[in-house]
């Protein structure tokens, strides 16, 4: 930032902070953090004092990283709700959730494999087949969700209360080694959050689809299952052995963590080769860089 701006800066953050009698002698000295905040340090005779103020008008540090989207792999995705709010609490909403699902898919150019409606928040396993897919189909769930709300409330849009944290969390997964966790991660969401016990099922799940046990708690939407579990056996019937067993030994703790932890950073789970062409389509860097120093040539 150029030095005029900073003397500029410096001095409305003083004529907001110092109070005339508490010094003689002043220095100013503005620092940016990445918190876009300017403290003033001001020396004086009676002591050294600082005032860190909010600069509202200063422009955020770091633009908002575009999200992550891969058309043609599979995304794990989770929708969070707010603190306190429950959007899907009742069965009624999941049940009117589940039929905006299925009119989103047709919609939205996505291929679903699996989901899990909680109280609090909604796990998908999809694959978008364009790069508008994955945002229209969530933000066109979000939204309605928000709309239904509100509307039971009977409350005006401005005064309305958020229902959903934000944005969704999404990751690429490559679909050979990650597809098969990725779908017992999310139909065992129910479990982990306490709402069924180990060997339930969630009616509000597509664990009831991959097990051959019906459609569970509501009209299902359309689900198109990954090559990963059509590998499990030749038969319907063993496929879905194949998979009730998976659910049942559930995953390994760091399986779990990596798909946390890739939902977190928003970024993407796979071996080093799918990461490379990911990194070659996205332009991102989405391999941890080498420790040290570059070797000299």
């Amino acid at each position: 930032m150029p030095d005029r701006a900073l003397r500029g800066l410096a001095c409305v953050a003083m004529c907001n902070s110092i109070r005339p009698s508490a010094c003689s002698v002043v220095v100013a000295t503005l620092m940016l953090r990445p918190g876009c905040f300017a403290r003033v340090s001001v020396m004086a005779e009676r002591g050294a004092t600082q005032h860190p103020l909010p600069t509202p008008c200063l422009p955020h540090c770091m633009a908002r990283q575009s999200r992550l989207c891969a058309p043609g792999s599979p995304h794990l995705v989770q929708l969070v709700a707010a603190a306190g709010a429950r959007p899907l609490a009742q069965d009624d909403q999941r049940t009117r959730f589940l039929a905006w699902m299925s009119e989103a898919l047709d919609a939205c150019p996505t291929r679903l494999h699996a989901y899990s409606l909680l109280h609090d928040g909604v796990w998908l396993l999809l694959t978008p087949d364009e790069p508008r897919g994955l945002s229209g189909f969530v933000q066109t769930l979000a939204r309605r969700t928000s709309r239904a709300q509100g509307a039971v409330a009977a409350t005006p849009a401005p005064a309305r209360q958020a229902i959903w944290a934000g944005r969704f969390r999404s990751a690429v997964i490559e679909p050979a080694a990650w597809a098969l966790p990725a779908m017992v991660w999310v139909d065992d969401a129910a479990r982990r959050a306490g709402l069924v016990a180990t060997g339930q099922v969630w009616p509000w799940s597509s664990q009831s689809v991959h097990c051959g046990l019906g459609t569970g708690g509501g009209p299902a939407p359309a689900l198109q299952l990954p090559a990963a579990y059509w590998a499990l056996g030749n038969t319907p019937f063993a496929r879905e052995a194949a998979y009730g067993q998976l659910l049942l030994a559930g995953l390994h703790a760091q399986r779990v963590r990596e798909l946390e932890q890739a939902l977190r950073r928003g970024t993407a789970l796979g071996d080093a080769h799918f990461l490379q062409q990911l990194t070659q389509r996205s332009g991102r860097q989405l391999q941890p860089a080498p420790r040290g120093r570059p070797s000299k040539a």
